[in-house]
């Protein structure tokens, strides 16, 4: 129970570290990345967990292409969450986080981590 609340969400609140993956994993997420065009930036990174630290949680943030005319973009940040969730092989468990007008400083903190950067690269 307290283990699924810690790995429920994401906030500026927690503590995150380098993903550790091998090239060829990061190579595989960036292989899959690379078909959504509307991605522009992508990063991940591990939350740091209280619970089951041995099972890594990833948390990936994206950044997308907006248009200036864009009326609904909670809409479409939805829907690249949804597509990214159901298509994207992760190799364990993710959180997926929109960073366009991220107003608690996670995209900073994401940013911030070794090697967070993910996709273009």
């Amino acid at each position: 129970m307290f283990a699924r609340k810690d790995r429920s969400f994401v906030s500026a609140s927690d503590e995150f570290k380098p993903h550790k993956l091998a090239g060829s994993e990061v190579k595989k997420l960036y292989q899959q990345l690379y078909n959504y065009q509307n991605l522009k930036q992508a990063y991940l990174v591990q939350k740091v967990v209280k619970y089951f630290p041995e099972k890594p949680f990833y948390v990936m943030g994206v950044e997308r292409h907006r248009g200036w005319f864009e009326l609904d973009s909670a809409r479409h940040d939805n829907s690249l969450i949804d597509r990214l969730a159901n298509e994207v092989q992760f190799p364990g468990n993710a959180y997926i986080i929109i960073l366009n007008n991220n107003r608690n400083n996670i995209a900073k903190k994401l940013r911030k981590v070794e090697q967070s950067a993910i996709y273009p690269g």
